[in-house]
């Protein structure tokens, strides 16, 4: 199963709703009212801000882990004997991530 998907490598950090790489901003997920910005590209139009800074928070850290969640993922998958509804739900979950859906 190809794990390379085309996304920035993990591990991603974490800081209040703003997730990092090696110490560099990727992304800031905000709550209304607030401008969104990705790293040092300019302020853009979205489709969502979250309700609370509570919950930007939230997403940040789902967002964060998604690296490592898609890699253990992808590692039960690969070690799993049966094809149950489990593991295909995780494999269309790992289809989503990889844009095949």
């Amino acid at each position: 199963m190809d794990k390379n998907i085309g996304f920035t490598p993990g591990p991603w950090g974490i800081g209040g709703s703003v997730i990092y790489k090696e110490n560099q901003p990727l992304l800031v997920v905000l709550h209304n009212p607030a401008p969104l910005w990705t790293g040092n590209k300019t302020p853009r139009d979205v489709d969502y801000l979250a309700p609370s800074l509570g919950e930007a928070d939230a997403n940040a850290r789902l967002i964060a882990a998604a690296p490592e969640l898609l890699d253990a993922l992808c590692e039960l998958v690969i070690a799993t004997p049966n094809d149950g509804p489990v593991v295909k739900k995780a494999q269309v979950a790992i289809a989503k991530a990889a844009g095949r859906t």
